[in-house]
């Protein structure tokens, strides 16, 4: 069975969903569309909807019933995916409201004060997570904050080391390969001055018997 979706989303929620004008509205999941496809039939679903509905369900359109494939699914054009991106939405990690839908990942990532986030020296091992409105608290209690521009260099340090250790193994790595191949067609030519050598060897005593046959001829 179809998997309906739910009004409150993955951290948002509509501020007026009942004013969403009905265009935007899948008639799959009766919500706003989320990555909205078109099909060759010019209907309008989301694409999870549209997908599931297509997996599951059967091959024809939910509307029309007319024959249907995922493949034959195409994204929407621009305008519309601007009017839903500027759908209100409030924020339910914060409840900050008068969010616009395409803001959103923005203000979770860079503003939202109750947003669990990790220390920003995390990269150098501190293992504090918690809203963003209590990091600079905790930055000012924080050892490996106050120890980061003595930390930092030493691992950028050793990460330019790391790279030119690298560079050296590939280096050494051609340079054996190089070597390798040197001694190989050192090898072959080795063994062709050697064939030439029995060559010229073989021919040199024709030569000499070819010059003694006067002499055989003339003491006979």
């Amino acid at each position: 069975m179809f998997e309906q979706r739910n009004t409150v989303h993955d951290g948002y929620e509509y501020v007026d969903e009942a004013s969403i004008d009905p265009e935007l509205i899948c008639s799959i999941c009766h919500q706003p569309f989320q990555d909205p496809q078109y099909t060759p039939c010019d209907d309008t679903f989301c694409r999870r909807c549209i997908t599931q509905w297509i997996q599951t369900q059967n091959t024809s359109c939910p509307i029309c019933r007319k024959s249907l494939s995922i493949d034959n699914l195409t994204q929407v054009n621009r305008p519309l995916r601007n009017m839903l991106n500027r759908l209100q939405v409030k924020c339910t990690t914060c409840g900050q409201s008068g969010l616009q839908r395409g803001d959103l990942d923005d203000h979770m990532n860079k503003i939202c004060p109750k947003m669990e986030i990790l220390c920003s020296s995390a990269d150098i091992r501190c293992s504090w997570k918690g809203q963003r409105e209590q990091l600079d608290e905790h930055l000012s209690t924080c050892a490996f904050n106050s120890l980061r521009y003595v930390i930092i260099p030493l691992v950028t340090e050793n990460s330019e080391f790391k790279e030119q250790i690298i560079e050296m193994k590939d280096q050494i790595d051609k340079l054996r390969n190089d070597s390798q191949q040197l001694q190989e067609r050192a090898n072959r030519l080795a063994i062709q001055a050697d064939t030439y050598q029995r060559e010229n060897q073989r021919l040199q005593e024709q030569i000499v018997q070819l010059q003694l046959q006067p002499l055989r001829k003339l003491y006979r």
